[in-house]
């Protein structure tokens, strides 16, 4: 029920080319938390694996991209957190 326990190994996983593993540990997160982190973990899983339309989906998820070059995220679910890069 831990998703940041969960989370972690997954970015693990993914840093040493276990994609499968790294994603399975991410779905069973997604199923308790939603969380920018969570989303762009699995965007950044699915560029690896070369999946552009699913890392896509994923990074609309994490955040918001403005017309005006800034990217925005929601943190805590009541903080919008704004930065012009990644």
């Amino acid at each position: 029920r831990y998703s940041w326990a969960r989370n972690t190994p997954a970015e693990v996983d993914l840093a040493i080319g276990r994609y499968f593993e790294a994603e399975r540990n991410l779905i069973a997160a997604r199923s308790f938390a939603n969380f920018p982190t969570l989303y762009f973990t699995l965007g950044k899983l699915y560029l690896a694996v070369e999946d552009f339309d699913g890392a896509l989906e994923q990074f609309s998820k994490a955040f918001d991209y403005s017309p005006q070059g800034r990217f925005t995220a929601k943190l805590g679910g009541v903080f919008d957190a704004r930065a012009d890069n990644l």
